[in-house]
């Protein structure tokens, strides 16, 4: 009986530095950003990401946290920990939305145009609203 071999790597999540300028390279690319709107947009999107590191580690200590109140069986918890992880998904909406508010603030009639119609089509805040890198369960 052969056995396969799996190398286990682990993945290392983009740090806010590299999320932010993936997001400005993306837009800038969909609208044509000139140089002092991309520096503009980096730091909007540089908070944003910042923000969001502790909000994404908080999710998973919280996710976590209602893996083990549902195998355990602990269902005085569960309507907490799901109220914490909503509260925390709120935040990164808000965070993602606010710079993509400021973004908006500082693009031409034109760029406007183009950008409104990515919002909520998986584009607009921060990749439909579910924050930066956010790809489901962790």
């Amino acid at each position: 009986m052969a056995t396969l071999a799996f190398a286990q790597t682990t993945h290392t999540p983009p740090t806010p530095a590299q999320i932010a300028q993936r997001r400005v390279q993306m837009l800038t690319n969909m609208l044509g950003l000139s140089s002092g709107q991309q520096t503009q947009a980096t730091g909007y999107f540089l908070t944003a990401a910042t923000a969001n590191a502790t909000v994404e580690t908080n999710l998973k200590t919280e996710r976590q946290s209602l893996d083990t109140a549902i195998t355990t069986g602990n269902t005085g918890s569960i309507p907490q920990i799901a109220m914490t992880i909503g509260n925390l998904e709120g935040s990164l909406a808000a965070n993602n939305a606010l710079a993509d508010a400021q973004l908006y603030a500082i693009l031409t009639t034109t760029q406007q145009a183009t950008f409104a119609k990515t919002l909520n089509r998986g584009f607009g805040p921060m990749g439909g609203g579910r924050g930066f890198g956010h790809g489901g369960p962790q």
